[in-house]
């Protein structure tokens, strides 16, 4: 099933393991396919973006490696960062890579 997953960042890198499906998530250079089989490292501070592009959806587990604790664990959306320039600037730089790589508009627009 189709879906959006509203961009945002946290301390902790993250893994994913694609169990099923295929879709793409945002890199440091763009939007990256990611299909059945694949691993894929996001590390901490990185803003990432997985939109579900196709009918068949994807299915993935994900953990935080190192991370036994959740009592700190923050996540950091567009409206938490609206006093950071430097963050919003890079928000934008997702909606600008949506657009070019996804033909789709800001997160909430499609």
């Amino acid at each position: 099933m189709k879906s959006d997953h509203e961009p945002h960042f946290h301390a902790e890198p993250e893994c994913y393991y694609v169990v099923n499906g295929q879709s793409k998530t945002l890199t440091t250079q763009g939007f990256q396919v990611l299909s059945t089989g694949q691993y894929f490292y996001i590390p901490g501070w990185t803003i990432h973006n997985t939109p579900i592009l196709n009918d068949d959806g994807l299915g993935v587990l994900y953990w935080y490696p190192g991370q036994s604790n959740f009592s700190s664990f923050k996540y950091y959306w567009v409206k938490d960062v609206q006093d950071n320039n430097q963050a919003i600037s890079a928000f934008e730089g997702v909606d600008d890579a949506r657009r070019r790589d996804l033909n789709l508009g800001p997160y909430g627009t499609n």
